[in-house]
């Protein structure tokens, strides 16, 4: 977590605020009430709802109304003001509380749906993506990426059997495992015939089919 905090540092330190104010003046020119309407009127929509953007509403608008309804990255209320430099304090500790709850939503997410796959037939690789410079990203993601999908297609299983994170069978995954399947009574489609039965066990499809009306005779 000390790695998202600092990457929230940079981004304060490194133009953010100027972004924001870009962001926000696109937004409010030519509607002066924009910072006067309820704050869940922009704050559901759209690019607000972004991590990073809702959290410094207040700090924007404080510099609006300090600057007599204008946004300015150049004014004199970011540097001197001690009640803007607090709100866009605030702003950053909540960006950071905000994305260190997003990453343990994603985490459970692939506990829960990613690595169950292991169980099954199905390999999982890994493709470090924190780096961000070009030249990493295109060694550490793009061209492993390329070489992983390229061996599939070819069905070059002992490539895939050496580059797989978690695997627990050596047989290539066919593609007839990821058909289409809809059910009818759920409007749900399933990817394979494993999502499928994990859904046909599901409290929604017991629940619709109950609903449904049994054949007259």
């Amino acid at each position: 977590m000390e790695r998202l905090d600092k990457r929230v540092d940079k981004m304060g330190g490194g133009g953010m605020l100027d972004q924001l104010i870009e962001c926000f003046g696109e937004f409010c020119n030519g509607d002066d009430d924009f910072f006067d309407k309820a704050p869940e009127t922009h704050l559901t929509k759209g690019v607000f709802q972004a991590i990073g953007a809702k959290e410094f509403f207040p700090a924007i608008r404080f510099l609006w109304t300090k600057d007599g309804g204008r946004l300015d990255p150049a004014s004199e209320t970011i540097r001197s003001d001690a009640e803007f430099q607090r709100l866009f304090e605030d702003g950053v500790q909540q960006t950071k509380l905000h994305t260190r709850q997003y990453v343990k939503k994603q985490m459970n997410w692939i506990k829960r749906k990613i690595l169950p796959l292991a169980s099954t037939n199905k390999r999982i690789f890994h493709l470090d993506a924190t780096l961000v410079d070009p030249d990493s990203w295109r060694q550490n993601v793009c061209d492993p990426a390329l070489l992983i999908v390229a061996a599939f297609l070819g069905g070059d299983e002992e490539f895939l059997a050496s580059r797989a994170l978690l695997s627990t069978d050596s047989a290539l995954t066919p593609l007839s495992c990821w058909e289409k399947i809809e059910c009818e009574a759920c409007h749900v489609v399933a990817n394979g015939p494993t999502e499928w039965k994990a859904h046909l066990k599901s409290r929604k499809h017991r629940k619709s089919t109950k609903k449904r009306p049994h054949p007259v005779l």
